[in-house]
């Protein structure tokens, strides 16, 4: 693994980059790869944050496939024991199958039900419904983006979808598309948002997000945009506890 706290280049400096790197003489090596972060508290838990390779890739001798855009650097503080990152890495190697002399290929084609259950519910053909961002990634297994479900009428931010399907999540129990959710809003925090975000660590057992988000608005360069916004109202009088919590944090830096 090839690892830079820094990101890869100018266009990373904001995020940690993850590469894997093939070594040695071994020719072409067909792999599928994966990334996951060990959860702080030490169990062994992995999963919580991650990317996984969908098709193998061809690797060469010095060749290097990964992420340059892992997560944001502020975020993978939360990650972090005894100043430490735990990094699980997973390799899968393709290989044909040889016998008695004669190399048997018999081409699969990956699975496409996912991308045609999807292609079912956009197309809305035979349909007279229209259902909520969830419905997509049940079919999809992927987290929607905001302009697909914004129109002429209304303002949708990313953020703000990923807040209200994080509750749908926690309501029906879908655990993976919770802490997606949890780890989009992680990345894409700001003055504007990061207070109603916080809002929802507690009713939905968010620990991590709880985290990132006091540390954010914790600090000096942000505290004050982040008071003047409506969120932090919100916060002050609706969730006293949380804001014990904000002014423990800002004592502290």
């Amino acid at each position: 693994m090839v690892f830079y706290p820094d990101g890869f280049d100018k266009a990373s400096k904001e995020y940690v980059s993850l590469f894997i790197k093939l070594v040695g003489s071994l020719g072409e090596v067909r792999a599928l790869y994966g990334f996951e972060l060990l959860d702080k508290t030490g169990k062994g838990k992995y999963g919580v944050y991650g990317y996984r390779d969908e098709s193998p890739t061809t690797f060469k001798s010095g060749s290097t496939w990964g992420y340059p855009k892992f997560m944001k650097r502020f975020a993978v503080e939360t990650y972090l024991k005894d100043d430490c990152l735990s990094i699980h890495c997973t390799v899968g190697v393709v290989q044909t199958r040889v016998e008695e002399g004669k190399r048997c290929v018999i081409p699969v084609p990956p699975s496409d039900m996912i991308q045609n259950l999807k292609g079912l519910l956009e197309s809305g053909v035979g349909s007279d419904i229209t259902f909520q961002a969830m419905l997509l990634f049940l079919y999809s297994d992927e987290l929607p983006k905001a302009h697909e479900f914004s129109d002429s009428d209304s303002v949708c931010t990313l953020t703000t979808l990923m807040q209200h399907l994080l509750a749908a999540a926690d309501r029906f129990d879908i655990s993976r598309l919770k802490l997606m959710c949890e780890a989009k809003l992680c990345e894409d925090i700001d003055a504007d948002t990061v207070a109603d975000s916080l809002s929802l660590t507690e009713r939905y057992q968010c620990q991590e997000l709880k985290t990132v988000c006091l540390n954010f608005a914790a600090k000096p360069e942000n505290l004050g945009e982040v008071m003047k916004s409506d969120g932090y109202s919100h916060v002050e009088k609706w969730c006293p506890s949380l804001l014990t919590d904000f002014l423990k944090k800002c004592m502290r830096l």
